[in-house]
């Protein structure tokens, strides 16, 4: 499973003037991937990754979160690729009486 980790719940505004003379807004949101390498072995530490968020969209709290089936689509040359990034959490394993936290 394609994990991603977000570790604080807040988002950061980008604005400025495009090429054409248009101003922007961006709202972007730090994460960390968990990638592999070509071979299929995990990678040591995670990416940092910049997830764009939609306008007016909340920040993505704080958790485990994995890739909505949404984000993918078969586009030219019957290419199987990535969309907008739209993340759902992973559930986490509830806890035995006894057990740790």
């Amino acid at each position: 499973m394609f994990k991603i980790e977000i570790l604080v719940g807040a988002a950061t505004k980008r604005s400025g003037t495009s090429k054409g003379g248009k101003p922007y807004e961006m709202i972007e949101q730090e994460a960390w991937a968990h990638v592999c390498d070509q071979q299929g072995n995990p990678a040591p530490y995670p990416s940092r990754i910049v997830l764009t968020l939609e306008n007016n969209q909340m920040p993505y709290p704080a958790g485990h979160y994995t890739l909505h089936e949404s984000c993918f689509y078969v586009g030219d040359y019957q290419k199987l690729t990535l969309g907008r990034v739209r993340l759902v959490p992973i559930p986490m394993p509830e806890k035995r009486a006894g057990q740790n936290a």
